[in-house]
């Protein structure tokens, strides 16, 4: 969910963190919050609810994504839990971001769409990269009945790379020809 702010983000890097965090503050939650990433000079399109003529800076940390403009004291802080997804477009040189728009009831389903476009495409999946890391630290909005058992279904093959199905496959005719040696075994 979308919170409007008027002054960017109060981040440090790590080593600033842990410098601080060694020092054994009074409360931990004190602590300022984690810079994974800057990139200056982006631009936005989609339902962000700025104005997408502008130029903003994109800070990714560890409690939240901020995107904001200077020239105008401006923009939007996003939690991780209200990100259901977030992609690299290719065809767009942006980053996708699917944004939860429900407040507490599960099944009243309303999400808004950002694309944010850094000026240089390269950084693309550094960006997709801090942001699948940031999210990791973060519990789900809406916890599936999967999330509470740890039995979810997974799908072979889903989002693994060539090499990775591969490797998949690989492990799977090792675990199937241990069990085969083993059922000889106890047969004997």
């Amino acid at each position: 969910m979308f919170k409007h702010i008027d002054s960017a983000c109060t981040a440090v890097s790590l080593s600033e963190f842990e410098h601080l965090a060694s020092r054994t503050p009074g409360s931990f939650s004190d602590l300022p919050t984690v810079l994974r990433l800057r990139v200056d000079e982006c631009s936005l399109s989609g339902d962000s609810e700025l104005d997408n003529n502008l130029k903003y800076t994109v800070f990714i940390t560890d409690k939240e994504l901020v995107v904001f403009s200077q020239s105008v004291s401006t923009g939007i802080s996003l939690d991780y839990p209200s990100i259901m997804l977030h992609a690299v477009s290719a065809s767009t040189n942006s980053i996708f971001l699917q944004i939860d728009e429900r407040t507490e009831n599960i099944d009243d389903f309303e999400s808004k769409d950002i694309h944010i476009h850094p000026q240089n495409p390269s950084i693309l999946h550094e960006i997709y990269e801090k942001l699948s890391f940031c999210a990791s630290l973060h519990q789900n909005k809406f916890p599936s009945e999967e999330d509470d058992d740890g039995d979810a279904m997974i799908d072979d093959g889903v989002g693994l790379s060539d090499q990775g199905a591969a490797n998949l496959a690989r492990f799977d005719d090792m675990l199937d020809n241990q069990d085969k040696h083993t059922d000889k075994k106890q047969k004997q």
